[in-house]
């Protein structure tokens, strides 16, 4: 009889004689014995978590960055119906079916990578909900975190461990050697482990998004660490011609620009959700579809710059030759949308553009994400004396608004932060 050692570590099964004559393809307790030819091959698994504290335990030991909440968010905010030629593109299908496929979609700030990147890991997720074996796992990577490569193989271990229970027994050992010492997981561990649990299923794939917003060095090193996991990978960044030709130069290579129709889709929701666009197109449609077809050509496939130019239509119309003015006016290249834009707010009053200026200059320069109640106190704390004032706080929705549309919160974090699309 052969014995296959679990990947955590194999149990003694005791060799000679006759045990259950005859018998194939069954289990006992947590072995499972299947024939193959003339082959007995056990499979023997460790015992099942002592408590459902382990499981919490090891997840704040592995201090893995959470990904969830920005991938919600963004998925929260994709208008339905856009983003299906992603899913239904030659290279996405290869990835999904294939072995071992890395894709590596490109595309310019503003081009929808990241709500692209939320599409697709929900696609996957909810197509692999059932399969045992196959686990998907996504990092969503932010120039302002500054993360290293220990945060986010740590966030990849995290994911695996909450979502799969042999993952977390798999790391159990190295948690219980490293709990007496009070010893952190260095970096070339969580590697080890990742490489290590990841072995234990038949399917893993792993999405990327925002590669080019980390520092060379993290750059280089996660995509050696992917590259030994044998596992399919989808990577979203801006052009990243080096990196790409140098440690994947057989990748699929996929160009992310928003299709006209996801424009015009975007385009439709604003109107219906806007009391003030509905009420101006209501008593002629023709409207609604000039706004549509202007915006799909001045935005160029950026939903960013569709989204400013709507941004900019909402701010100027009362009327339909109101509205008819604001066409003719819309920008159609990004530098001259942020022009509009930044003009648009310095044409406030005076209180308003000190308020823009300020939000920009806290999240530039904050040294990790700002929440909103954070921010909120910013402004509402004095340059001349340093001293806080509750009553000068200013609404959050009147700081949008202020903004310009440059500026969002993530729903689900609370993080004020500078629009991604």
């Amino acid at each position: 009889m052969e014995v296959l050692a679990h990947p955590s570590g194999a149990y003694p099964v005791p060799s000679g004689g006759h045990v259950l004559t005859g018998a194939h393809d069954f289990s006992i307790n947590r072995a499972t014995f299947v024939t193959v030819g003339r082959d007995n091959i056990t499979n023997i698994y460790p015992p099942a978590l002592g408590s459902p504290d382990d499981r919490e335990e090891i997840l704040n030991w592995l201090k893995g960055h959470s990904y969830r909440a920005i991938h919600r968010s963004a998925f929260d905010t994709r208008t339905a119906g856009t983003g299906t030629w992603v899913v239904e593109s030659i290279e996405f299908v290869e990835f999904v079916n294939g072995t071992q496929v890395i894709v590596w979609a490109t595309g310019l700030p503003g081009s929808g990578k990241t709500i692209l990147a939320s599409f697709s890991i929900e696609y996957l997720e909810n197509k692999f909900s059932s399969s045992v074996g196959v686990a998907v796992v996504y990092a969503y990577l932010r120039y302002s975190e500054k993360p290293s490569l220990r945060d986010i193989v740590a966030g990849l271990l995290s994911q695996l461990v909450a979502s799969h229970d042999s993952a977390c027994a798999c790391i159990q050992p190295a948690y219980h050697r490293c709990r007496p010492l009070k010893e952190d997981l260095s970096s070339s561990e969580a590697i080890k482990l990742l490489q290590d649990v990841v072995a234990q299923f038949s399917q893993v794939f792993v999405v990327i998004d925002g590669l080019d917003e980390v520092d060379d060095f993290v750059k280089e090193g996660l995509l050696q660490v992917l590259l030994s996991l044998n596992v399919n990978i989808l990577i979203t960044s801006r052009p990243l011609d080096l990196f790409r030709e140098r440690y994947t130069p057989n990748a699929l290579h996929m160009s992310i620009q928003a299709r006209t129709e996801d424009i015009g889709l975007y385009v439709s929701e604003k109107i219906k959700l806007s009391a003030r666009l509905a009420a101006i197109v209501s008593s002629n449609p023709d409207v609604a579809e000039q706004l549509s077809s202007l915006v799909k050509k001045k935005s160029r496939g950026m939903f960013l710059l569709a989204r400013l130019q709507m941004e900019l239509v909402l701010k100027r119309s009362n009327s339909v030759k109101s509205l008819m003015k604001a066409l003719e006016g819309l920008p159609s290249g990004v530098d001259d949308m942020y022009r509009e834009t930044l003009r648009r707010i310095n044409a406030q009053p005076e209180e308003d553009v000190s308020i823009a200026h300020r939000v920009f200059i806290w999240l530039l320069y904050f040294l990790r994400p700002i929440q909103v109640e954070e921010l909120q106190h910013a402004l509402a704390t004095s340059l001349e004396t340093l001293e806080f004032d509750k009553d000068d706080i200013v609404p959050m929705p009147l700081v949008l608004s202020i903004c310009g549309g440059l500026v969002t919160v993530e729903t689900k974090t609370n993080v004020v932060r500078f629009i991604r699309k």
